[in-house]
């Protein structure tokens, strides 16, 4: 596959000088980094969505936290859609 992609000059100089440091070729060095920075992704550690949730949550201050409502799961459709409360 072929990429071409738009750098700034500067990006482009230190590419340039990061690949020469290297003793490769500017294409087969930003070949090599694309492809490491793609594998260290597939191998990342996948997240719950209940970690992902209380990292959110985490950091929601308290005073946000109290003017959610107490039905919120089981009146979702009326908070979510604006649909009237259900009889539970």
């Amino acid at each position: 596959m072929t990429l071409q992609i738009e750098v700034s000059e500067q990006c482009q100089s230190q590419l340039e000088q990061a690949a020469s440091a290297s003793g490769l070729r500017l294409e087969d060095f930003v070949r090599l980094m694309l492809e490491q920075s793609a594998s260290k992704r597939a191998e990342a550690p996948k997240r719950s969505l209940v970690d992902i949730f209380e990292d959110i949550w985490r950091d929601t201050p308290p005073e946000e936290l109290a003017k959610l409502p107490e039905d919120g799961a089981t009146q979702h459709d009326h908070y979510i859609y604006g649909l009237p409360k259900r009889e539970v």
